[in-house]
């Protein structure tokens, strides 16, 4: 399937829910205190599947923050004219340790890769992960510590 038409349906699909759901607002507690960020990119296409990535970053700690943070697969489903999380899965090298400053979503050629900047207290170390998910619900991550 050919990424326009892909955006275009997710377009229409986000639209109708839009219009005929409630929204997060008028579900207190549906989306847990712990969730600091929920960012969406990228593309995927395996067996005839096609779909985006989603990031779930965790904020956990009192008085010294980190973060935990999740990669999603995310399934374009035309039939029920839904999204399902087809698959989660953690990024261990960030579970616990980091605390993240930024992330973004950009696209290396034709692979999407997700960028991460993230500060350590104990020991002191700051760094970059680039993460490159792929359609078969792995990924590869290489650090730059500075």
């Amino acid at each position: 399937m050919k990424l326009a038409r892909w955006l275009f349906i997710i377009l229409t699909l986000v639209t109708a829910h839009a219009q005929e759901g409630a929204s997060v607002a008028d579900k207190p507690g549906v989306l847990p205190t712990e969730i600091e960020t929920v960012a969406s990119g990228g593309f995927w296409s395996r067996d005839g599947h096609d779909g985006s990535f989603r990031l779930v970053i965790e904020l956990l700690g009192w008085e010294t923050l980190y973060n935990r943070a999740f990669l999603q697969w995310i399934r374009l489903d035309p039939d029920k004219q839904d999204l399902v999380v087809e698959r989660t899965v953690p990024i261990k090298e960030i579970g616990g340790r980091w605390r993240i400053s930024s992330h973004k979503f950009a696209f290396r050629g034709k692979q999407t890769i997700i960028v991460i900047s993230a500060k350590r207290q104990n020991p002191p170390a700051q760094t970059t992960f680039t993460i490159v998910p792929a359609a078969d619900f792995s990924y590869t991550i290489t650090t730059s510590e500075k």
